[in-house]
């Protein structure tokens, strides 16, 4: 997603939505300036579609104010108007709230998607996000941010493998992860910063492990070639194996050919 294009994409919307009145056009608009930002957004977007939809055909003409104290309701025909018509309200406020709340998470993560910091918070702030008031939002900017601080570092060796690219690592979706992006040669290293988490491994597959934590999985298959993955000295293949990364500071990963 492009920091500057979402960024003005929201302004522009959380403006239209500011507005007492709308219609059908400007719904149109709203729609297309924030459709696939967020999915609790396509979400509030749908319910406001559909409640628009009700009150337009109880209303006449093509605007729509959006209010509602003094609507009259003495006959039940008006209290039905009435009725839809705050229901549209209150969808309206909820979408203008969530769209105001990604943005503000936007702004959080510096807007730097390029980073591996850019990358990790974003992906949290947007995977995680749910319900119209964030709540589990703000918490998992928090989290974020405590992970990147508390990092350990892990160092990569390469013990008489081929060349091995460093690249194949950097799509493991876990927060706060810096990982190298390079070639690793025989006898070289390279080290990772990783956020101090338990993550469960399973070797049980031949020339993968499959990595899970957070409720997230990533399978990294390696060349035949290699003989063992051992992690701080245990091979981590044939078998399923609970990392928990708080215990040390640092930790080693060997990548073992004969």
């Amino acid at each position: 997603m492009n920091y500057q294009d979402s960024k003005k994409r929201i302004q522009s919307a959380i403006t239209l939505l500011s507005e007492e009145t709308t219609s059908r056009e400007k719904f149109s608009h709203i729609t297309t300036l924030l459709k696939g930002i967020h999915p609790n957004i396509d979400k509030t977007l749908a319910k406001c579609e559909e409640q628009l939809i009700v009150v337009e055909q109880l209303y006449d003409g093509a605007v729509i104010e959006l209010t509602a104290g003094a609507m009259p309701e003495d006959t039940e025909e008006r209290k039905k108007r009435k009725k839809a018509l705050l229901l549209l309200i209150g969808l309206w406020k909820d979408l203008k709230s969530e769209v105001a709340r990604v943005g503000k998470g936007l702004e959080n993560s510096g807007g730097n998607s390029s980073t591996p910091q850019g990358r990790s918070l974003w992906g949290k702030i947007f995977g995680l996000a749910k319900g119209p008031f964030g709540i589990t939002t703000i918490v998992a900017v928090a989290i974020a941010g405590t992970l990147q601080a508390t990092a350990v570092r892990v160092v990569i060796k390469n013990s008489g493998c081929v060349t091995m690219q460093m690249s194949s690592f950097t799509s493991i979706p876990l927060p706060g992860l810096s990982l190298p992006n390079g070639p690793l040669s025989d006898k070289g290293t390279a080290t990772a910063t990783i956020p101090p988490l338990t993550v469960s491994t399973d070797g049980t597959e031949p020339g993968a492990i499959k990595l899970t934590s957070l409720g997230m999985s990533f399978t990294y298959t390696f060349p035949r070639n290699i003989d063992d993955v051992r992690w701080n000295d245990i091979s981590l293949l044939g078998r399923e194996t609970e990392i928990r990364l708080s215990e040390h500071d640092e930790h080693s990963l060997v990548f073992a050919c004969r």
